[in-house]
């Protein structure tokens, strides 16, 4: 199975007439916080391990953390001993490999009910494709991989050609995601959304209300998730479907937005623009 390629933005029916991304986003301390990272938390790099984590940020989102009862969650295509690596002793909730891993807010960790490790012959066959297509960099994580095109990005087209195929000979229950310069490969049982929801069912997260930020097509099944559940859905940066409440300018808005929430203890919306 293929996702459609990403559409032009389209604004939502919810902020019809939106056309700019929003200069204030009220935070609340009665919301559970999801946050995507590449692209959202951090600025997209050239490749996975080129991504800079800016030194005051670990300390804004335990901030944040704390401020909301422990109900933060990193939601990432990141394993979650990458975002480890990334965000050494954080201590917040997590999902990696878009929902297949989970890490509780207690520090349980499992794997979602269907995330079952990628069959060797597709591994092997996705990692021949760096040899057919020079710049390509596959990313093994597991449960999912990536490959990313971003340094040539005219293997695109044929790139998802060649994976599609792959999936298709493989007859394993998997799906091709593409994203920003990179398409991903997962297990149909596991979604950001579904992480999402696991999450909301548990402390410290349940009864409040969602918030997903994220950023690219991989992230549109927590959008979808949110708002289900009477939350707010908020893209950074352009592109995406339109299924979303608010849409902010870039990774650093986020982080402003964090710090600005994580250094004073009313609403991060009484701060204007941040």
């Amino acid at each position: 199975m293929v996702r459609p390629l990403p559409e032009p933005e389209r604004v939502p029916a919810a902020g019809a007439g939106r056309k700019k991304p929003d200069t204030v986003v009220a935070f609340d301390d009665r919301m559970a916080l999801f946050l995507d990272v590449d692209g959202t938390l951090l600025d997209i790099a050239i490749a996975p391990d080129a991504v800079v984590v800016p030194p005051e940020l670990p300390g804004h989102l335990r901030r944040v953390a704390t401020r909301l009862g422990g109900a933060l969650a990193l939601v990432s295509g990141r394993a979650i001993a990458a975002l480890d690596r990334l965000f050494p002793a954080l201590g917040c909730a997590m999902a990696g490999q878009h929902g297949a891993e989970m890490r509780s807010a207690e520090g349980c960790e499992g794997f979602m009910t269907g995330a079952i490790a990628l069959p060797p012959a597709v591994v092997a066959a996705v990692e021949g494709l760096s040899k057919r297509y020079p710049g390509v960099v596959i990313e093994p994580k597991g449960v999912t991989m990536a490959a990313h095109f971003r340094l040539e990005p005219d293997h695109g087209p044929a790139l998802a050609a060649a994976l599609a195929a792959i999936l298709e000979e493989s007859h394993a229950p998997l799906e091709l995601i593409p994203g920003k310069f990179v398409f991903e490969i997962a297990p149909k049982a596991v979604s950001k959304g579904r992480a999402i929801e696991h999450f909301m069912r548990q402390p410290p997260f349940a009864f409040r209300r969602p918030v997903f930020i994220g950023d690219d097509v991989t992230d549109e099944d927590g959008f979808a998730a949110v708002a289900r559940m009477g939350g707010l859905a908020i893209r950074v940066g352009e592109g995406g479907t339109g299924n979303y409440d608010h849409r902010v300018e870039s990774a650093a808005w986020v982080r402003g937005w964090l710090r600005v929430a994580a250094n004073s203890g009313v609403s991060a919306h009484d701060h204007g623009s941040v």
